[in-house]
């Protein structure tokens, strides 16, 4: 063969390479095999810590930080050992249907609302109405080998993870009850008021479990928890005023509120009341001061509804995973959650991007003219996603979401910084940034690839900021509880607000 026909055939093979490059899904995998094995978590994670610790203008950072309201203790434990414990034999267990439900009365119910968690490897949040029963379950994961006591409640695991990150000058009010063995196990630099000091504790039970284990037929997906309690303290919102009242001597320049997704387990007339008056209250707060608060697993539709139209009006950020994402949307009639759709699994990043922007359309001034909503931080397994106004005063949403997902990859891992052994990356190097659930007047945005050494994507549509980066996803988890908190948190940290 002539050097010619040598050139020619080469040519050829390239150009149809790349035309296969280009239109096969193969292309996705091609150098996640050709890399060496650790080599794309250690390029992202080298990115995002330069975005992170790229110079921000000081008057843009938070110094005085107050953040409410739940708070107790956390008793750790394997879930299914637990319910073995509590009287659950191998016959039983063939037996118990996974079903969710709004409240739990008694053991089976228990059973079933943990099996249905598990099941779907997804974490999960209710309260038990059965004091005694819950009593027994207390005192049961006490005496359990294994069994670990922590810090517990959004509000309490916000803090504790702000102020450990925040220099010395970073002043932190912690507006939660605080009983007698949980003040010691608070960071000593936590501001806690004297109206806010209980005599009783709080307790919510954990229940952990990890991937590929096995219970009541199923076979967990993911590592992850689910947490019941008999907390009539934090599902009443007992702090709510004494925290607002609490902001006018130590004068913050963010306030996080956290724990609303509690008073779901009180009857509908106590819940119904107390939202208005959370709203009332937060009516009080500066419109200079941005008002974030953190979602969590609720269950009630009517609910749902309610807490969102109260709420997300009145506050200037929100943080949430996919379960309060799909409850959200189904509640308030979004795009792709039907009521009758369920969720299975994280939902791919172009489901999310239209939830996300349909939320800042329909919670937002643009659609209700005294709202304050600007921000969505949202976080699933894979991938997080930081959405912004280009009106608002929010700021360095890239470097916010790269902390969100560095601290869910050390956090999970139980790490200081990413170990590229410890954690893989899932996302797929085609991302969709629509699903097509847009509205026809808006500009759609295309299909995008990940490039590792930039894994933060960004685009605009409609005057909406994105910020999105994958997540590298750590392979054994040594701990799951409080992963979104901690999320929110670093999120929270790195973002700026213009003054």
């Amino acid at each position: 063969m002539t050097e010619f026909t040598w050139r020619k055939a080469l040519f050829i093979c390239c150009m149809a390479g790349g035309i296969l490059w280009f239109s096969n899904p193969i292309s996705d995998y091609f150098f996640d095999y050709l890399a060496d094995p650790n080599e794309m978590e250690i390029i992202i994670a080298k990115s995002w810590n330069k975005t992170i610790d790229s110079p921000k203008p000081e008057n843009m950072k938070f110094h005085a930080i107050a953040i409410g309201i739940n708070a107790g203790i956390d008793i750790i434990v394997k879930g299914t050992d637990l319910l073995k414990k509590l009287g659950t034999d191998e016959k039983e267990e063939s037996t118990i249907k996974a079903t969710d439900r709004e409240s739990i009365n008694n053991l089976r119910q228990l059973q079933e609302v943990f099996t249905y968690f598990h099941s779907k490897g997804a974490g999960g949040e209710r309260f038990m109405n059965n004091k005694e029963l819950f009593a027994k379950a207390v005192g049961m994961s006490k005496a359990m080998p294994g069994a670990e006591l922590y810090v517990g409640g959004n509000a309490a695991l916000m803090a504790q993870a702000i102020v450990q990150a925040s220099a010395k000058n970073v002043h932190v009010l912690f507006g939660g009850m605080v009983g007698p063995g949980l003040s010691p196990m608070l960071n000593r630099r936590l501001i806690v008021p004297s109206k806010l000091k209980a005599e009783e504790d709080e307790y919510h039970i954990i229940l952990e479990y990890v991937k590929d284990e096995k219970w009541a037929g199923h076979v967990c997906p993911i590592a992850s928890r689910f947490i019941f309690s008999h907390d009539l303290t934090n599902s009443r919102m007992l702090a709510s005023e004494k925290f607002i009242d609490s902001l006018k001597e130590f004068n913050p320049d963010m306030v996080v509120l956290t724990g609303l997704h509690l008073l779901e387990g009180q009857p509908e007339a106590y819940w119904k009341r107390r939202l208005a008056e959370i709203a009332a209250s937060l009516a009080k707060v500066s419109t200079n001061v941005p008002i974030h608060t953190e979602l969590a697993s609720m269950a009630n539709p009517a609910f749902v509804k309610a807490l969102t139209e109260r709420i997300l009006p009145m506050v200037d950020s929100i943080g949430l995973n996919e379960q309060e994402l799909w409850m959200t949307c189904q509640a308030n009639g979004g795009p792709h959650c039907k009521p009758e759709y369920e969720l299975d699994g994280p939902p791919s990043p172009g489901v999310s991007n239209d939830i996300i922007h349909w939320m800042l359309q329909q919670f937002s001034k643009r659609r209700i003219p005294s709202s304050r909503l600007s921000r969505v931080h949202f976080h699933t397994l894979v991938y997080h996603t930081v959405a912004t106004l280009d009106s608002s005063k929010w700021r360095y949403g890239d470097s916010s979401v790269a902390a969100g997902a560095r601290i869910a990859s050390t956090q999970s891992c139980g790490v200081h910084s990413v170990h590229p052994a410890k954690v893989e990356l899932r996302l797929k190097s085609t991302i969709p940034l629509t699903a097509g659930g847009l509205p026809e007047n808006v500009e759609q945005p295309k299909d995008t690839r990940l490039d590792y050494s930039n894994p933060i994507i960004s685009w605009k549509t409609s005057k909406i900021s994105f910020f999105m980066t994958p997540v590298l996803v750590c392979q054994n988890p040594v701990k799951t509880v409080g992963l979104g908190d901690a999320i929110s948190s670093m999120g929270l940290l790195h973002s700026g607000y213009d003054k």
